[in-house]
């Protein structure tokens, strides 16, 4: 089929075909380098302005850093008193019963 085709039309569309990716490369290269470029299907939402941000913006508590505090010392802490567990004891197990074996009865044979 492609030997029907002259070898000057397959050049123009083999160059139009590497154009077109060179076109697209930039895009996406213009698209990376400015998310709000005018022909982004996909912009990120728009921040807001800081002057529009409800109050100021966080920071930490000004206590954040530890100050220095006096030389430690052995101060006795509450503990819990031990409670009395009562200790275990054997308790009775039941036996099986001994139940009767169950023997053959002899019978006469049938006449």
């Amino acid at each position: 089929m492609l030997s029907q085709i002259d070898d000057r039309v397959l050049e123009i569309v083999t160059i139009l075909v590497v154009m077109m990716t060179i076109f697209v490369c930039i895009c996406y290269a213009a698209i990376f380098r400015n998310p709000y470029v005018a022909f982004n299907p996909f912009k990120p939402p728009t921040a807001t302005p800081y002057g529009m941000a409800e109050g100021p913006p966080p920071t930490f508590p000004p206590t954040w850093t530890p100050t220095a505090t006096g030389i430690p010392t052995d101060t006795p802490t509450v503990t819990n008193t031990p409670t009395v567990t009562n200790t275990p004891t054997p308790t009775g197990t039941g036996t099986p019963t001994p139940t009767n074996t169950p023997t053959v009865t002899p019978t006469s044979p049938p006449t």
